[in-house]
């Protein structure tokens, strides 16, 4: 069954996934670095090879892009509509 929210209400959930998206988008490019560093480090003792960490560090780089355009391709149109 389908329910009408006020739209009061769905301002607020758009606001609300709007924040949090902005919040994982930053916490992604910092956890980003710190994940590379680690990655790069286990390459000097052994523990993966070079083209393991060029696959892994270009994966994480996508997952931020998306979740960075996804926070921008929301906020925008969030924006618009309060």
């Amino acid at each position: 069954m389908i329910t009408v929210q006020p739209k009061a209400t769905i301002a607020d959930a758009c606001s609300e996934t709007v924040a949090r998206l902005a919040r994982c988008s930053s916490e992604l490019t910092a956890l980003s670095v710190a994940h590379r560093h680690t990655l790069l480090a286990s390459v000097g003792v052994g523990g993966t090879t070079p083209s393991n960490v060029i696959a892994h560090v270009d994966a994480i780089r996508l997952l931020d892009e998306h979740v960075h355009y996804t926070w921008r391709a929301t906020a925008h149109p969030a924006a618009a509509g309060t």
